[in-house]
């Protein structure tokens, strides 16, 4: 008789870090379930009903008793909350939606997960919690207190601290963490790897002038890939601690400006680079790299994707992607054309 797969739920998981995580966690063997936003998933993220392991929720507005319909009374082994309004720069223009979706979200989801018995629930943070800090005071450790400097960060840090609160009042197995930039293949071009490697696509193809329009430069960022995130996530949840908070970064320094050089030295053409001062943030953090030791220590994870293979992944990503889109619009103008013909 076949084992049963234990169950594990992801909020946001037809986002770009969920599928990865969903895909890694099939892989180690669990039956995955997801929640995503109706309009998340009418966005484009994977259409309503076309991912029968998702199902529609908006979590700002989930009441006790809305998750049963959809995970029944069969104990979950772990919850992955990693849904949120995760850009920095869409969180100053939307203080209110950032702060109802990612603090009061992630409150309604732990009371609706009340009944199903606390299952181990992972609250994915953001190194942002930590603002600007000292160059002499990095790498960031998790010591350190929160000093948000943006909407996004702030709705982070207030997570964090419900997820304290229930740590301590329930004794709930509740796994805390502040993560790095990460990137790969797949991510929104609203983040700056991606934003760069499409730009870099779209020159080659001939669909962009031979420039690539760019914010600030010279900020210093600690990456990984996407994929060893994930990978952190599952292992945190197996071996860390509840209610201490993990750094998951590469410990090491990368300005912005070299990720660009990088891709265009993969670039199959000269491109010219012109600074766009709407891409600039109202306050933006000059360096943030973080220390990964307390993961290690716990976990014994270690990332094994270096950023020159992410970033040509990355890449080659958006090359497909822009040569697709550009036979599905060269395809649709000759049935247009075809259905505009008199017979």
């Amino acid at each position: 008789m076949a084992r049963k797969k234990p169950r594990v739920l992801i909020t946001g998981a037809a986002g770009f870090g969920g599928r990865y995580l969903a895909e890694h966690l099939r892989g180690e063997g669990f039956q995955v379930l997801g929640l995503d936003h109706p309009a998340a998933l009418r966005a484009g993220k994977g259409k309503a009903g076309s991912d029968p392991w998702i199902f529609p929720c908006d979590l700002a507005r989930l009441g006790p008793g809305a998750l049963e319909p959809f995970l029944g009374t069969k104990p979950l082994a772990a919850v992955y909350h990693l849904a949120a309004i995760a850009s920095v720069h869409r969180s100053w223009g939307s203080v209110q939606e950032t702060v109802a979706v990612n603090a009061g979200g992630t409150l309604n989801l732990i009371e609706a997960l009340q009944p199903l018995g606390c299952p181990p629930l992972l609250l994915v943070g953001s190194a942002d919690q930590y603002g600007a800090v000292p160059a002499v005071r990095q790498p960031l450790k998790e010591h350190l207190p929160g000093n948000p400097r943006s909407p996004y960060a702030l709705s982070k840090l207030w997570q964090e601290s419900l997820g304290l609160y229930y740590r301590e009042l329930q004794r709930w197995p509740i796994f805390l963490t502040r993560t790095f930039n990460h990137t790969g293949p797949r991510q929104s071009p609203n983040f700056v790897c991606s934003d760069f490697a499409r730009q870099v696509a779209l020159v080659e193809t001939g669909r962009q002038e031979p420039v690539i329009s760019v914010g600030n430069l010279a900020a210093v960022r600690d990456f990984l890939d996407v994929r060893d995130v994930v990978r952190a996530y599952r292992l945190l949840v197996q071996k860390g601690k509840p209610g201490v908070p993990y750094n998951v970064a590469s410990g090491k320094k990368l300005k912005i400006s070299d990720i660009l050089a990088r891709l265009l030295d993969l670039s199959e053409v000269e491109i010219e680079v012109r600074t766009d001062p709407l891409k600039k943030r109202p306050a933006d953090i000059p360096l943030q790299w973080g220390s990964s030791d307390r993961l290690k220590r716990a976990t014994g994870w270690r990332p094994k994707h270096s950023m020159d293979e992410t970033l040509a992944d990355l890449l080659e990503y958006w090359r497909r992607e822009v040569r697709r889109g550009h036979r599905e619009r060269a395809k649709g103008a000759v049935l247009g054309a075809g259905r505009g013909r008199k017979k």
